[in-house]
Formats: C-alpha cells, sequence, structure tokens
C-alpha cells in the first residue's frame, strides 16, 4: 500500500503515459484519438467545476492509468487531500480485507491495523486491478461506496469514512459485470466516470510528442545537462543552439514498432537510443534501431 498526499506535478507528466500525471501535460497532447479527448473533456470539466467522485480507468499495462487515476485526484480534491494506492490482483482474500479496511489486533498489546480506507477519508482510495476482487470485498466495498460505512477485520464497530475510489484494469470491467464476475451494482457505482486509455500503437499522432517528453524526462532523471527537441521540418523555425536533436527518420522508425509495454517500454527505449547510443547531438534510426533490438537474438 501506497499512500501520498496530493502534490503539483511536473509539466508533461501524463502525456508520457505511467509516471504520474499533470493536467498541464495532459491537455498538451493534441490528440485525434477519440478516447482521449474524452478524457480532456472530463477533465476541462472537472478544472472548471472541481468534484469528488468514483471513477473506472481501463487500458492496457503501460498506457498511463495510476499517471490519470493521480490526476483526477488532484482535479476533485484541489484544496490537497490523501490519496492512497492498493495493488489487489492475486492477493489473499483475507490479507487484502485487511489492507483495505484495517484489522483489529490478534494479541493482547498489539496495535489494530489502520487499513487504505480510513488513510484514504477525505480522499481517493486507487485500487489496482479490481478485475477478480473476491466476492466478498465487492460487497463491503459496495457497502462502504452506498452508505459511508466499514468495520475493521475482527471488530464489530462500525467506522465511517468519506472518499472517492478509482479502480484501474487491465480489461473490460463491464464486460466481467456483464457475464457475472463483478457485481453490477459495483460497476455502476465505480463507473460514475469511464475511462479508457488507448494503447501506443492507436496514437500515432501523440508519438512524436511523447518521444520528445520522454526524452528529456529521461536526461532529468539521469542528471544530463540539456535538452531534446524534434528535428524541425521545411519552414519550421531552426532549434536553440545545444538541443540533441531526434531526427524525423529516427521518430518514423518509433511509429513502426508494434510497442506492446505501450509508454513504458518507450522509457526503455528513448533511454537507451538517447543515453547508450546517439553521439550526444542527433538520434537516428540507427539508434533506434540499435535500442531496439533484442540482445538475446
Amino acid at each position: 500500500m501506497s499512500k501520498k498526499r496530493s502534490q503539483p506535478s511536473s509539466i508533461g507528466e501524463l502525456s508520457a503515459g505511467h509516471i504520474k500525471g499533470s493536467v498541464e501535460g495532459l491537455k498538451r497532447l493534441a490528440s485525434a484519438h477519440p478516447s482521449v479527448r474524452h478524457i480532456i473533456e472530463v477533465v476541462d470539466r472537472l478544472q472548471t467545476r472541481p468534484y469528488a467522485t468514483n471513477a473506472v480507468i481501463g487500458g492496457e499495462p503501460g498506457t498511463g492509468k495510476e499517471g490519470l487515476a493521480y490526476t483526477l485526484h488532484e482535479l476533485m480534491h484541489p484544496e490537497g487531500g490523501p490519496i492512497v494506492s492498493v495493488a489487489t490482483a492475486g492477493r489473499d482474500a483475507s490479507e487484502l480485507a485487511a489492507e483495505l479496511f484495517g484489522a483489529a489486533p490478534q494479541l493482547k498489546g498489539e496495535r489494530p491495523t489502520e487499513g487504505a480506507v480510513a488513510e484514504a477519508d477525505g480522499g481517493t482510495l486507487v485500487l489496482d486491478e479490481v478485475i477478480g476482487l473476491p466476492a466478498a470485498l465487492q460487497r463491503r466495498l459496495l457497502e462502504l461506496l452506498k452508505k459511508g460505512r466499514y468495520h475493521r477485520e475482527g471488530e464489530l464497530r462500525e467506522r465511517t469514512a468519506q472518499l472517492g475510489v478509482i479502480a484501474l484494469t487491465d480489461g473490460n470491467l463491464a464486460a466481467e459485470g456483464a457475464a457475472g464476475r463483478f457485481r453490477h451494482d459495483l460497476f455502476h457505482k465505480l463507473a460514475r466516470l469511464d475511462l479508457i486509455l488507448p494503447p501506443l500503437r492507436e496514437r500515432p499522432e501523440d508519438l512524436p510528442a511523447a518521444i520528445v517528453w520522454m526524452a528529456n524526462h529521461v536526461l532529468a532523471e539521469r542528471g544530463r545537462a540539456g535538452h531534446v527537441e524534434l528535428e524541425p521540418g521545411p519552414g519550421e523555425a531552426p532549434l536553440e543552439n545545444g538541443a540533441v536533436v531526434i531526427r524525423r527518420e529516427a521518430v518514423d522508425a518509433l511509429r513502426r514498432h508494434p510497442w506492446p509495454g505501450n509508454f513504458r517500454e518507450l522509457e526503455v527505449i528513448v533511454e537507451r537510443a538517447v543515453l547508450l547510443f546517439s553521439d550526444g547531438t542527433h538520434v537516428s534510426a540507427a539508434d533506434i534501431a540499435r535500442a531496439l533490438a533484442d540482445p538475446r537474438g
């Protein structure tokens, strides 16, 4: 379980995918993809008229679900508030119940387990991969969302909490509900906002901006000076002196890649190309080919 207070994020983070998001970063992507345009419209509305609610965010691994969850939290709680993330996939049901709802001490002198719900009170609880959540925990989560009440494991005392829940999934939660594997009433309670982050291979128009942002992020993360820019096209303004230039042939090479790992994979490939294989002034198609090559043959 990770607990974080909402803080301002750097520009561009969500546009590059899985890193903690920012409103500015998302809106800088002039994406034509309908799912992305819908998300940006939701962000616009929440910026203008913020309110706290629940959400379901779907998308393949590496598409930026966690980053979007943090962005939504910041919009819903502009004055600040706790955000707590819990991974639910493949967990033992009793262990997960205690982590979510807390647990009474089992031995004299032990302290109780507070639980993610109590820690997220007044803010947001992020549930990472809700498909497969045990039926008993689905029922308890629904009770919490409907009535704001819950109890710790091994304790009869009823407790209260007011929080939003953002459910992340790599699959299709609506289909799981229709098939009877996920409570349909819980799905509808969660899906006040129902958002889908499309895979990178469906967003070719977003790739140049994402590459440039990711390259600059990699430089900053590795403590390298300088900045990265895309090679200008005919009639475009020349670049500033000292910029590392990503040649358009390099972007074309990246467009041809299927990106099974989405933005998470993009970060790896860009880091290799910029820091390991480039000459420090330009990133070429050959640099990209070396970065994409499988060392296992």
